[in-house]
């Protein structure tokens, strides 16, 4: 089974950021992978943000949600983008006001290099 979290990095706003990609469940079972993952790719890094690449999301479940707002936290105010988010998943997020908090990129825009 391939690795539901991959890292490359990505040009946004001028500016090169990290880029975490999810793919599969983002629940009980993978977010604290997620979490690890994303946080450890910015961690002592300083990265002007953070894109998160929830393309390939087929579920998410309040501890996935967590896991995002988690690694929001640890950005600190640099903005977090999350990319691709599939439509049922961005309607929880905004039901949430989720997506208030994170700057929201189409699944159709390239952002991604590396």
């Amino acid at each position: 089974m391939a690795d539901p979290v991959e890292t490359s990095e990505a040009v946004v706003d001028g500016e090169t950021l990290p880029v975490v990609f999810f793919s599969g469940d983002l629940d009980v079972a993978s977010a604290d992978r997620f979490k690890g993952a994303a946080i450890e790719l910015i961690s002592g890094k300083s990265p002007a943000g953070l894109v998160v690449d929830l393309s390939g999301l087929k579920f998410i479940d309040s501890r996935g949600v967590s896991s995002l707002i988690a690694v929001r936290r640890v950005l600190d105010g640099r903005p977090m983008y999350l990319r691709g988010v599939p439509p049922r998943s961005l309607d929880s997020l905004r039901m949430m006001g989720f997506d208030r908090l994170v700057k929201l990129i189409p699944p159709d825009e390239d952002v991604t290099r590396g």
